[in-house]
């Protein structure tokens, strides 16, 4: 390195070892106040460990970005420091988008997830399959990761930019395969890069076309794009690698055959918009956004769709615990100790490191950009989102209750003042009083009034779903806590009631 690089390197370092924001854009990216700065030294402590030139992360809660923070340099030769408007190849994480422009597709009929995939690249035709009872690659195991190809992480990388002549002669070839399709998940860039000759297919339009026009346009991502020619230089976050204890710039690859597996280039100003798409699946805004995709189509990205995996607690991290994670469509669904349910991606390329992760219960996004070769981004971001939740920043969204929830709530009051279940026959599946008689729960019933009293007929109501909830009543000497659960009958009927005193 040169004494300039060296100058550049010493300065970033000092200001993370001070703790500062490191160039942070305070115009541009904005705070909610302490619960989401107590991440800060987590994202400062990866650049540190990571040995990261520049970063930009951002947390989206509640529809709006409620922090975020610019970090580092975007390039090391001018010293130009990273803003949110930045913009970062966020390699892997485009995969979401090919899934949702394939899912969009499908949505209008232009395609069907289970034909076989050489119905629209006719070069898969001549595949050697192993075995005979193997059956075709269907467009629905290029999305979840089953079609049978090997991991392809370390060559795929170095594809991006692959002439679509070049790729035709490759599929024509015939890749070997690792498995036979549908017996397994295996991480396939290949696949995924066939996914972008689907869609240029079935849409009749270019993949990256089809993309920016039906997906990127309408969510306002103004600057993101794939065409290398078309990214504004003075914005784009140059990528280096760390080696020999100093940066070297990686060479940039342009868009080509395989930008549907990585070639997405986006600003953090541009991808909270998409965060805020995604938890809008769980969420009632933003109803123009279902012009895109609906909410359920959104929602089948992170069902499960390939075969589910263990994740044991990576050693030395005390924000880690064992979680699953399964392939949906572009995105990994995940659950561990902390959270029932999540979601994301990360990305890597040379130059390049990233991560989402979505959480629809807290309706929260987290993500973070780098530019350094495969900076395991996913590290501070899932120990930002264990730092908020351990720390009980994060509160559940609250569901709404529905009539049939209301209806029971009456029913409730009823049994209650009656001191019966039986006061309201009606109301109780055929289950209730086989798994437990009327007279035992009658007793048990009565035990509650005594310690409690009368209690009010407001209630507070932690519903679970449609059909299920926590019915809670202040009383005279407590809390009455009614736990229950509808039979799935048109008639509100309790397959589950029990009365809980609480002081």
């Amino acid at each position: 390195m040169d004494k300039k690089h060296w100058q550049v390197l010493i300065q970033v370092l000092l200001m993370a070892l001070a703790g500062q924001a490191m160039a942070e854009a305070v115009d541009e990216c904005v705070s909610d106040g302490g619960r989401y700065t107590r991440v800060d030294p987590i994202f400062e402590s990866f650049m540190r460990d990571q040995h990261v030139p520049g970063m930009v992360y951002g947390i989206v809660q509640g529809g709006r970005l409620v922090h975020c923070r610019a970090l580092g340099v975007r390039d090391i030769e001018s010293g130009e420091p990273v803003t949110f408007d930045s913009l970062f190849r966020i390699a892997s994480m485009s995969k979401a988008f090919t899934a949702l422009a394939i899912l969009r597709l499908r949505d209008e009929g232009k395609l069907q997830l289970d034909t076989p995939a050489e119905h629209w690249v006719p070069q898969l035709a001549g595949l050697r399959y192993p075995g005979a009872e193997a059956r075709r690659i269907r467009v629905r195991d290029l999305l979840a990761h089953t079609a049978g190809f090997v991991t392809d992480d370390p060559w795929g990388d170095r594809q991006l930019d692959m002439p679509e002549a070049q790729f035709t002669q490759l599929i024509a070839q015939g890749v070997p395969l690792a498995y036979e399709p549908g017996s397994t998940y295996e991480y396939s860039n290949y696949g995924y890069a066939l996914l972008g000759r689907v869609v240029t297919a079935a849409s009749k339009t270019q993949y990256q076309q089809y993309v920016q026009r039906e997906i990127l346009q309408p969510l306002g991502m103004q600057s993101s794009r794939f065409q290398l020619s078309e990214v504004d230089s003075r914005r784009r976050a140059v990528g280096y690698r760390y080696e020999d204890a100093g940066w070297q710039e990686e060479p940039i690859l342009d868009d080509g055959a395989f930008a549907s597996m990585g070639g997405l280039h986006v600003s953090a100003r541009d991808y909270t918009r998409f965060v805020r798409f995604m938890l809008g699946a769980w969420v009632y805004r933003d109803e123009h956004h279902s012009r895109i995709a609906s909410r359920s189509t959104r929602k089948e990205m992170v069902q499960a769709a390939s075969f589910l995996q263990s994740m044991p607690p990576e050693p030395g991290d005390p924000a880690a615990c064992a979680a699953t994670r399964v392939y949906g469509f572009g995105l990994q669904a995940y659950t561990d100790c902390r959270f029932k349910s999540f979601f994301g991606h990360s990305g890597g390329l040379p130059g390049y490191g990233s991560n989402v992760l979505f959480f629809p219960e807290y309706d929260l996004g987290i993500f973070a950009f780098s530019n350094r070769t495969y900076a395991r981004a996913e590290i501070a971001v899932k120990k930002a989102a264990a730092t908020l939740y351990d720390s009980g920043a994060l509160q559940a969204r609250t569901l709404q209750a529905s009539d049939a929830l209301r209806a029971a709530e009456n029913l409730v009051t009823q049994i209650y003042s009656a001191g019966s279940v039986t006061a309201v026959p009606q109301s109780l599946a055929n289950n209730l009083l086989l798994d437990r008689s009327a007279r035992k729960r009658d007793a048990e019933l009565q035990a509650v009034r005594v310690k409690l009293g009368a209690c009010q007929r407001e209630s507070q109501m932690n519903v679970r779903n449609m059909l299920a909830a926590v019915i809670k009543y202040r009383c005279e000497r407590g809390t009455l806590a009614v736990d229950v659960l509808l039979a799935p009958l048109q008639s509100p009927s309790f397959q589950r009631l029990e009365f809980t005193a609480q002081d």
